[in-house]
């Protein structure tokens, strides 16, 4: 039992670091498809690709359809903040900002998702880990002021973009924390699959007039595939990993996987946009982190 149970945890680490690169890697290609793709567009394909796969998926491997009545309430929920308004805050955070500062904000998932374990009375933090939370606030300010050259006003392309990509970061581990319920009861493809249409639904409303008014003559290949890559390994196949995580290895160590994307996603953007840094952004990184490892290790 504890050789299997080692098994699935290694396995668990394999398929993070994995979703972690996916990740990192679609930032820059999201960010490049978006110059030609509406970005309600985009993400109206991202996910009617990815549900159309789920479904298919769902039905090649027999897993039942069911949903158990008490539980339709939180489906619903999960996904609507953690598809319809993760994928509205993300993408049209990333059509103001950069992809760089898209993978950085993303550095701070961990640090909401300990927040919201203690807010639900989950988890407790100590002082220490209050030191780190805060340290943490400090990089994100210091990332924000930097790319909006210390204007805050929201009227400011870059300021707006990084409250949309922090909306992002909130409910994607907002999807995170309160998942795992979910997957004692649903194998991580059901839960997904049930998640992700639900958002697709719920985002039809927002991206049907621009789908109407989407100039597709005009887009490449290039930008094709990069709808294709968001659909099926940025958002099929890596949700589905990542709920493998949460429910071997649990929420709080799943979400430290985060860690690495911006990594990937900076260096990418380096290679693949031409993106770079500054100094204090890779200070507030730095201290973001810095400071989740301050909650993890004390909290």
């Amino acid at each position: 039992m504890g050789s299997r149970m080692g098994k699935k945890h290694l396995l668990a680490d394999i398929f993070l670091i994995f979703v972690a690169f996916v990740w990192g890697i679609n930032n820059s290609i999201a960010k490049s498809a978006i110059a030609e793709f509406s970005p309600f567009s985009f993400i109206a394909l991202r996910y009617g690709i990815s549900s159309l796969l789920l479904c298919l998926i769902l039905v090649i491997t027999g897993e039942p359809w069911r949903i158990k009545q008490a539980d339709l309430g939180k489906v619903l929920l999960l996904g609507f903040i953690g598809n319809t308004l993760n994928s509205l805050c993300f993408i049209q955070g990333l059509s103001y900002s950069s992809a760089s500062i898209a993978s950085l904000m993303g550095t701070a998932s961990p640090l909401f998702v300990a927040l919201l374990n203690v807010f639900s009375g989950m988890e407790s933090l100590n002082r220490f880990s209050w030191v780190g939370v805060a340290f943490s606030f400090m990089g994100i300010l210091i990332i924000t002021g930097e790319n909006t050259h210390w204007q805050f006003n929201w009227y400011r392309q870059e300021f707006k973009g990084n409250l949309l990509l922090s909306g992002a970061t909130v409910t994607w581990a907002f999807y995170t924390a309160f998942g795992k319920p979910l997957l004692r009861r649903y194998s991580p493809l059901q839960t997904i699959t049930y998640t992700t249409n639900i958002g697709f639904i719920s985002l039809l409303p927002f991206v049907l007039p621009t789908l109407l008014h989407q100039n597709w003559s005009q887009i490449h290949l290039s930008s094709w595939i990069g709808v294709f890559y968001a659909a099926i390994f940025a958002a099929a196949l890596a949700h589905v990993l990542w709920y493998y995580g949460v429910k071997h290895i649990g929420s709080t160590r799943t979400i430290i996987y985060n860690n690495l994307t911006p990594i990937v996603g900076v260096l990418t953007a380096y290679i693949y946009l031409g993106e770079r840094l500054t100094p204090f952004q890779m200070l507030g990184a730095s201290m973001v982190i810095g400071g989740i490892y301050l909650v993890r290790r004390y909290g």
